[in-house]
């Protein structure tokens, strides 16, 4: 082989070698939608925000969040106390937790007093109700006041 060749040989080489490496650096890039890892969706037992509840319907799960107001008027199955949870009646964005006069009832005076401006974790199945993301808690059991 004569020199001409040989050094054509090595550039041609190098050439591969460069559109390999750069073609594994940007699959690998943190930036590139290939190597993104998917989140994986709530589950079962998880802990979300109230934010982020409104992704989540159809699923059950507990969420936590600060209770901005309270209101009695009426859930999907009757009479109850409304429970606005991060953000008032008004936002789009709220979320709410239906708590029915028979599970209110099931509550201490004092959880009942300690429900405003607590922290409230609520664990139910997450549905949307006139039109925000809601949970019909059953039991007093799935309320955690904070």
């Amino acid at each position: 082989m004569n020199y001409g060749a040989a050094v054509r040989y090595v550039v041609g080489l190098l050439v591969v070698a460069v559109i390999v490496s750069v073609g594994s650096c940007s699959a690998s890039s943190p930036s590139s939608p290939a190597s993104q890892v998917p989140q994986p969706a709530a589950q079962p037992g998880d802990v979300v925000s109230w934010g982020e509840a409104a992704a989540s319907t159809g699923q059950t799960l507990t969420v936590e969040g600060p209770v901005s107001e309270l209101h009695r008027g009426l859930g999907p199955h009757g009479p109850a106390l409304l429970v606005y949870v991060g953000a008032d009646p008004s936002d789009p964005q709220r979320f709410v937790v239906v708590i029915p006069v028979k599970v209110l009832k099931q509550l201490s005076a004092n959880d009942r007093e300690r429900l405003s401006g607590a922290l409230l974790r609520a664990t139910g199945t997450i549905i949307r109700y006139r039109g925000a993301a809601t949970i019909v808690v059953q039991s007093s059991r799935q309320l955690h006041i904070q």
